[in-house]
């Protein structure tokens, strides 16, 4: 039968229904505390409660225990299941590790396909200078009213079959909608800054409520700062990503905006906050916003979070910051991502997109009867971005309109401008927009740049040019060039061409 919550009546019982592979291990992990006479007791506590009270599959077993550790508990399972004949689990110490947020040591355990993990229960208190608690066994009550949202303080008994709501506010938060702390919110932010993005990316993701008392300690002056001082870059950008890869990243960016927290993600240098214009959070996420509106149902999560963050920092694109390497500058959103977000990969990604978009946005103009050099640089904007050219191409309309332009007064005076009329949507006008500049990719055999293969191969080369060293690497560069204004080309008239360039060292 379905699990009823224990506390107040409601109109509308909530239940946890569990399927066959949760009804096996819920019963062997019984028959361990009754067989092993031991007087632990067993919840399912977090995600797992929260997902399967909304109907939702969920495999993230965290369940808590109340006076063991979790490698001992997982060392009695498999006595068990030794004595049972049966094989034995696994079982995989992770020690607490509280940088990346693993404040007590969890065994994880896979039983008939299931990943658990086994942590006690706890208590935790702060000091005001980390984000790092001092952690001691606890009570249910005490680990419920120290987690971050009432949602996520539900717990599953699995000796009782029921939902515990120690909270008293965790099922009625549930069924309204709404994300709120245990705790007074600034409370819960100032001893732990990182939960300030999880609300947002709660609150994204299930398309909730923010209550007015996170929104207000969200917005406050101190948390934002404690975010900054108290938080690892890599758990900023973990969570950041997740909104991006989410349901719904046009909700995430709307409430960083309103709570200020977009410099904190960010994190621009101080050099540069001092010359970036006023406002210039709102002219990003505007940016970040159309571009959730344009990737919405296209592609993969990975590639609309690459698209989103793109958009988001198209327009301090003008800017650039002291990079890794000494005596280097490198542009401002690919620092931000290389450097701040430490995502070193997605940097040159975005660097590239940046790059396509521009020349997309100038091939844009050309497209009834483009020029030798229109076909070249639309080709070679393909070729540097490949799978993601169409990406590409729907930055290069963000960058065209005022919202996406370069926020450095210095850059782009002369770029294309794209113009909007008060009766036409941005999303039908982009629709026109790309199909333009695809239709030109499939005219000029452009669509799959990334796959054209030289013509001539660079034995043949040197022998052909009489050279070797820089000099056939330059004329490598023009070949690819006249391949791509001259689809379908001999090569034979390959060759004369490249007779008839001079290259130099």
């Amino acid at each position: 039968a379905p699990a009823r919550h224990q506390g107040k009546a409601d109109e509308e019982t909530m239940a946890v229904e569990l399927n066959a592979e949760e009804r096996e291990l819920f019963g062997v992990l019984r028959n361990v505390v009754r067989d092993l006479n031991l007087s632990t007791e067993l919840r399912c506590a977090g995600g797992w409660v929260r997902d399967k009270l909304l109907g939702r599959e969920s495999d993230d077993i965290d369940i808590a225990l109340d006076n063991m550790s979790g490698e001992t508990y997982a060392n009695h399972l498999n006595d068990y299941l030794a004595s049972r004949g049966e094989e034995q689990t696994s079982v995989a110490v992770i020690q607490s590790n509280p940088e990346q947020s693993k404040h007590l040591e969890t065994a994880k355990v896979k039983y008939q396909g299931l990943e658990i993990d086994f942590v006690n229960l706890r208590s935790e208190s702060y000091a005001s200078s980390s984000r790092i608690p001092e952690i001691e066994f606890g009570t249910a009550e005490e680990d419920a009213m120290r987690r971050d949202f009432t949602i996520n303080a539900l717990f599953y008994n699995i000796g009782q079959g029921n939902v515990e709501d120690l909270t008293g506010r965790g099922l009625e938060d549930l069924r309204n909608k709404l994300i709120r702390t245990p705790l007074p919110a600034l409370q819960t932010f100032m001893d732990d800054p990182l939960r300030v993005l999880r609300a947002v990316r709660f609150a994204s993701r299930f398309s909730f409520e923010i209550h007015h008392d996170i929104a207000e300690a969200a917005s406050s002056a101190e948390v934002r700062d404690a975010l900054q001082t108290k938080v690892s870059r890599e758990r900023i950008s973990t969570e950041f990503e997740s909104m991006l890869e989410g349901p719904n990243p046009k909700l995430a960016l709307q409430l960083i905006k309103s709570f200020g927290l977009l410099d904190a993600v960010l994190n621009v240098p101080q050099s540069l906050k001092e010359v970036l214009p006023v406002g210039y959070a709102e002219r990003c996420i505007g940016a970040g916003v159309l571009m959730a509106d344009l990737l919405a149902g296209k592609w993969d999560k990975a590639t609309r979070r690459i698209g989103v963050l793109s958009a988001l920092l198209l327009p301090l694109r003008g800017f650039s910051a002291q990079g890794e390497k000494k005596n280097r500058e490198v542009p401002l959103p690919e620092y931000v991502v290389g450097v701040s977000m430490k995502k070193k990969k997605d940097a040159v990604t975005i660097g590239a997109l940046h790059r396509a978009a521009l020349d997309i946005l100038a091939v844009s103009q050309d497209t009834c009867d483009p020029c030798r050099e229109t076909k070249v640089k639309f080709g070679l904007a393909i070729r540097s971005t490949r799978e993601l050219w169409r990406v590409a191409t729907l930055l290069s309309f963000v960058a065209g309109l005022p919202l996406g332009r370069s926020l450095h007064s210095d850059s782009e005076e002369d770029s294309p401008r794209i113009t909007i009329s008060p009766a036409e949507e941005a999303l039908d006008r982009s629709a026109a927009y790309t199909s333009k500049v695809e239709q030109l990719a499939v005219s000029l055999k452009l669509e799959r740049a990334w796959e054209i293969r030289p013509l001539i191969n660079g034995k043949e080369l040197m022998k052909l040019l009489n050279a070797k060293g820089p000099v056939i690497g330059k004329a490598v560069q023009e070949m690819t060039k006249w391949q791509l204004a001259n689809p379908g080309g001999s090569v034979e008239d390959c060759k004369v061409y490249l007779q008839e360039r001079t290259f130099s060292n």
